[in-house]
């Protein structure tokens, strides 16, 4: 691995780097940070209020991924090869655990929950979560310290879920017309029928998901293209070149 010298100072790296000083510390843009630490090839900033600071882990972690790029090996490679087993299962969380674990304010957490932002698993009639709950209260956080109001947060939640609830119906009449096909009495047949199910709901989502960041991104250029001013067109034409390629 080269050594070369950081533009942090030691005092920096003891408090913590934000994205942007992580960054400017290791060349990779700070678009590829978040794609990286999507993917799971990094972990999540320790967060103070609103602000996420990484350590000196991540650096080292940006080092070796950026020195197994040069090397060729394509991100899919890097991934088996920074986590080569699979993590344990992660336990159900009460109310009380999520807070502590997403560390957002639990006032936070309840407006989320009461607009469907989080929903919470129904086990035994007791609310939980699980890290999937975790990961999706943070993103909203982030949102928020990016400066996007909390009511408008709010706002483009209800509006999605209004539209999603109509293809989460759609999707349920494929399942029973496709997948369940006839009602029946065995156990283990009908086990079979919800695990493809199950399985068949995270490609789709997946799928949409990626969709969805994929034409926000092109309309978001686009609208930039029309109405932006030259230095704002040339970066945004850079930016998204590094987001094509960071996507590979």
């Amino acid at each position: 691995m080269t050594v070369r010298q950081r533009p942090s100072s030691e005092v920096q790296m003891q408090r913590g780097l934000s994205i942007e000083d992580l960054s400017l510390d290791t060349g990779i843009s700070v678009e590829t940070i978040r794609y990286y630490q999507r993917r799971g090839l990094i972990g999540a900033p320790e967060r103070n209020g609103r602000r996420g600071f990484y350590g000196v882990e991540t650096v080292e972690r940006l080092d070796e991924i950026n020195t197994l790029r040069q090397q060729g090996f394509s991100l899919r490679e890097i991934e088996r090869k920074l986590n080569p087993h699979p993590q344990e299962p992660a336990s159900l969380l009460d109310f009380d655990e999520l807070a502590l674990r997403s560390k957002i304010p639990a006032p936070i957490l309840q407006s989320l929950m009461a607009e469907q932002i989080l929903v919470p698993l129904d086990v035994d009639g007791v609310h939980k979560f699980n890290s999937s709950d975790v990961a999706m209260a943070n993103a909203a956080l982030q949102l928020l310290g990016k400066g996007l109001p909390f009511s408008e947060l709010l706002t483009l939640a209800k509006e999605h879920i209004v539209r999603m609830e109509e293809t989460i119906d759609d999707a349920i009449d494929v399942f029973d017309r496709v997948v369940r096909r006839l009602p029946t009495s065995d156990e283990e047949e009908f086990r079979e029928e919800f695990r493809d199910f199950i399985e068949i709901s995270e490609i789709l989502s997946r799928l949409v998901a990626l969709n969805f960041q994929r034409l926000l991104t092109i309309k978001a250029q686009k609208h930039l293209d029309l109405t932006g001013s030259s230095l704002e067109k040339q970066v945004v034409t850079q930016l998204f070149k590094e987001y094509l390629e960071s996507n590979v």
